[in-house]
């Protein structure tokens, strides 16, 4: 098939090869599938049609990463790479979407061609399994693995398994103490930098996630995302032991350990341990003695949230008697 006759008209051209998902600006061709490839790797048989590129991909066996970051000493098989990692220390954002009302920026030009498709309502990756299509493969890969139940990346401290890479990395991060994104405005901090984001909006009072069927609104997403399923009755998370469903993963998980007695979150004061990383912070306050719930009205302050919603009853009793 000839790549290069296709849409003349289209602005942005996605490679039709499944496999691919190259994003060029027109009038530029795909001519990577019509070349002959005479550099081989020995250690795997790949074969390249560049000798550089042979050497680059020669560092997936070999583990060197000759590129450090000055800043953080974290190190990158291509100099590129160490490129766009540097603008996570330098905020810079390059590429700008050029649509007037958008403004959105980003780090990389693969990353804004890919957003592109959202203005112009491309989808050129159609489900086999129902009539969804999406913008990127890997948002097509993840969901075919909803309809196949594959869940391929395993978590080797826990055994619960994922539809992607990066949903493992996220999960691993729960079983580290490591909190490296605190809040601003109390004594919180996170492991990741969504997350600290959606406590920021409980602080703002900013509720940025609507339900589209009343109209709910809530600060975080998975908030919403169990809320979804209020409205659907559904309850996609069977216990297979017990036969008892739940909205989501998270809390078949945490029933799971009801049956097999796991409690990963060990105290490091004393030798308790605890289902959830909840209980585990709620404890340690009794420990630390920390209070960062403060009450606005009386500016008395609780380990949890829910003496604190308690007492600000107290207050609530006695307006209504003074009324």
């Amino acid at each position: 098939m000839d790549w290069c006759a296709i849409i003349t008209q289209a602005k942005h051209l996605v490679c039709p090869l499944r496999q691919c998902q190259c994003i060029c600006d027109f009038p530029k061709p795909f001519p990577i599938h019509n070349r002959p490839d005479p550099h081989m790797c020995q250690e795997c048989g790949k074969t390249f049609t560049r000798a550089s590129d042979v050497t680059r991909h020669l560092r997936i066996h070999t583990g060197e990463r000759p590129y450090t970051c000055p800043e953080c000493d974290k190190g990158f098989k291509n100099s590129w790479d160490l490129t766009r990692h540097q603008r996570i220390h330098t905020g810079e954002r390059p590429f700008l979407c050029p649509q007037c009302e958008c403004g959105k920026s980003f780090t990389q030009l693969q990353i804004l061609n890919r957003h592109l498709l959202t203005h112009n309502g491309q989808r050129p990756f159609q489900c086999s399994y129902c009539e969804k299509s999406f913008t990127q493969l890997a948002g097509l890969t993840r969901h075919e693995r909803i309809h196949t139940g594959e869940r391929p990346y395993l978590c080797t401290a826990c055994e619960k398994t994922f539809l992607t890479h990066g949903e493992l990395v996220r999960h691993q991060r729960s079983h580290s103490n490591l909190r490296p994104y605190p809040c601003p405005l109390c004594t919180k901090s996170f492991k990741t930098k969504r997350a600290q984001g959606e406590h920021l909006n409980t602080h703002t009072g900013e509720r940025p996630f609507a339900c589209t069927r009343c109209g709910k609104r809530f600060a975080k997403s998975t908030s919403l995302v169990r809320h979804n399923l209020t409205h659907t009755g559904e309850r996609p998370h069977q216990c297979a032991q017990c036969g008892k469903t739940f909205l989501t993963s998270g809390e078949l998980l945490l029933h799971r350990r009801i049956h097999t007695g796991e409690r990963p979150y060990p105290c490091s004061y004393c030798d308790r341990r605890f289902r959830c990383s909840s209980d585990l912070n709620m404890h340690v306050r009794t420990h630390t003695g920390e209070k960062p719930y403060s009450c606005v009205f009386c500016k008395k302050s609780f380990s949890t949230s829910t003496r604190l919603k308690r007492h600000l009853r107290t207050h609530l009793e006695k307006n209504i008697m003074v009324s």
